[in-house]
């Protein structure tokens, strides 16, 4: 199953999107820009849930930025929902599956999916994209409704000497009986906070701690 996402990963890797090509259009609605921070929503057919997309410049160079991205364990440190971060394999330095759990306000049952991520390098910068996959080596829990529809995808590209442009966009369909409101309202709550704590992170000059190494330079 992880070689069957890698490989569904690598054809959107190899499709070599522009970073204006994926957020072009009207579609997009603007939700909130404050502290350097914007937030984006917009409509996906078929669902009741709305993609979104959030960007900031973070003071750091692109590679620690990157780091900080891929050190699974880490992501505790920048994701308000996230209160378990595990890495479960890795293929090389650019490709892994990390488990995640997601904690959700009460009365919500709590969340948690499986994700397959796979690092690439183009000369805009650094993507990383990642989807829910079905993985029959974490078992599913009582306590959580396991997400099997999720995508994200970070792109990074040098903004300035030292400074690294930060672009998240973002679906995830919660399954189970969870309102859509809800739903959309966190959505763009939670990407606002993952940005300025990532931001926050950065300033404190503790991005490039992470052990996590990039294996190619990004193409600048």
């Amino acid at each position: 199953m992880f070689v069957l996402a890698l490989l569904s990963l690598s054809c959107l890797a190899s499709a070599g999107t522009p970073p204006d090509e994926l957020v072009a259009g009207a579609d997009w609605k603007l939700v909130t820009s404050a502290d350097g921070i914007s937030v984006y929503r917009r409509a996906v057919d078929g669902s009741s849930i709305d993609e979104i997309r959030a960007e900031t410049d973070v003071p750091a160079d692109l590679d620690a930025v990157a780091a900080l991205l891929q050190d699974v364990s880490r992501r505790v440190q920048w994701d308000p929902t996230c209160q378990q971060a595990r890495l479960l394999k890795r293929d090389g330095d650019l490709a892994y599956l990390a488990y995640y759990q997601i904690d959700l306000p009460w009365p919500v049952q709590d969340r948690d999916v499986v994700m397959t991520t796979r690092v690439t390098h183009e000369h805009q910068g650094v993507n990383i994209m990642s989807v829910a996959t079905p993985d029959e080596e974490v078992p599913q829990n009582a306590d959580f409704v396991r997400i099997l529809q999720a995508r994200e995808h970070w792109q990074l590209s040098e903004a300035d000497s030292g400074i690294t442009r930060v672009r998240l966009l973002t679906h995830v369909e919660p399954a189970g009986p969870i309102p859509s409101w809800l739903i959309n309202a966190m959505s763009a709550e939670v990407p606002e906070s993952m940005l300025r704590s990532i931001r926050q992170i950065a300033e404190a000059h503790d991005a490039g701690s992470s052990h996590v190494q990039i294996a190619e330079p990004a193409a600048r």
